[in-house]
């Protein structure tokens, strides 16, 4: 990167999990319960968000990753095997299952779940917006394409 709009056009190509960035907002939110949960506990706490667009971003960054998933079960043979390594967030007091809610997209697109193994619990800042969370799961998620 040589300059901030290098930077910029870099993260509108990335997947969306980040606010420095201005995407189109998201359209899709068929994620399953898990999602449902903690999107409405979000969307109703918004007073303890540092931004506003946060729900967005989350909702934005499961659709993409649904895409992702998507697109690699069209491609993968059959037997093939996605592997996930994904860190849980917390917004607004809440631990976001991250690793949970990827397991429901992949296994709703016909991907076999074979396993969401945690790696590691992940110490974290203490922040004014989610004060009680000191540690974040760290997960390995395993699909297995089955056609």
């Amino acid at each position: 990167m040589n300059n901030t709009d290098d930077l910029y056009k870099l993260r509108l190509e990335t997947v969306r999990s980040h606010l420095q960035a201005r995407w189109k907002d998201p359209k899709k939110s068929d994620f399953g319960s898990l999602y449902d949960g903690a999107i409405e506990h979000v969307k109703g706490n918004v007073h303890q968000l540092y931004n506003p667009r946060i729900p967005f971003m989350i909702q934005a960054y499961f659709e993409d990753m649904a895409k992702i998933l998507s697109d690699l079960k069209y491609r993968a043979r059959d037997g093939a095997q996605a592997w996930l390594v994904v860190s849980n967030s917390a917004y607004a007091d809440r631990e976001i299952p991250v690793d949970l809610i990827i397991a429901d997209i992949g296994a709703n697109l016909g991907w076999k779940l074979k396993e969401v193994a945690v790696l590691e619990n992940i110490q974290r800042r203490k922040s004014k917006y989610s004060p009680s969370i000191d540690t974040l799961r760290e997960s390995l998620v395993i699909f297995e394409n089955t056609k």
